[in-house]
């Protein structure tokens, strides 16, 4: 089992090419298959961990991009916060 840590994108798309052979045979978790199997997939897991984080926008940020594009949303959340409107 000579695998590594995952550091360039040829290597990530080889070890994702065995892991898709390997799933196919549905091998043994406690055979060397099915160690690999396992090793393989922590390896491209924490590798797509830190390829494609995406970090946690703003919860302001994240509300306000929200209405405005739901403008509707928007007047209800004003309307509301301001005490007018009918009650439901």
């Amino acid at each position: 089992m000579d695998l590594r840590i995952i550091k360039t994108d040829g290597r990530y798309r080889r070890y994702r090419a065995d892991i898709e052979k390997l799933a196919v045979q549905d091998p043994d978790p406690e055979s060397p298959a099915g160690a690999r199997l396992e090793l393989l997939a922590k390896l491209v897991e924490d590798y797509e961990k830190n390829k494609f984080a995406f970090s946690k926008p703003d919860p302001v940020d994240a509300l306000t991009a929200l209405l405005n594009r739901q403008p509707v949303a928007a007047h209800r959340v004003k309307r509301k916060r301001s005490g007018g409107g009918t009650p439901r």
